[in-house]
């Protein structure tokens, strides 16, 4: 499976990676390479932090994605973010601490890209 992370923190970055060791992963450090790669990437899944850097959010990257029908997954520390509430219906939201629900998750999307 091809997976796109974008994450300004490289330790989450390398984590993930490691995590996913099996998979095509790409990743991207700021909000204008992810910007970039979600347009001329062919992926099956987003992972993307909400902050990226300062005030950035990964809300530019999620409309994308979700318009050309991406699976996505935002990362968050504050989850709850009222940020988020536009995008919560369409994609999957966890605790950026919580590794075990993001592999769960890519496991579901890998199943259902089997499916087809």
């Amino acid at each position: 499976m091809k997976i796109l992370l974008v994450d300004d923190d490289e330790e989450v970055l390398k984590d993930f990676v490691t995590l996913l060791v099996g998979h095509e992963v790409e990743t991207a450090d700021n909000l204008k390479k992810g910007l970039k790669q979600v347009k001329e990437g062919n992926f099956d899944l987003l992972i993307t932090d909400w902050k990226l850097g300062g005030y950035d959010t990964a809300a530019g990257i999620v409309e994308i994605a979700l318009e050309t029908g991406l699976k996505t997954l935002i990362q968050s520390s504050n989850p709850d973010h009222f940020e988020i509430n536009p995008f919560r219906d369409r994609v999957r939201v966890f605790d950026k601490i919580t590794f075990m629900d993001t592999i769960g998750y890519v496991e579901e999307v890998q199943r259902g890209l089997r499916e087809r």
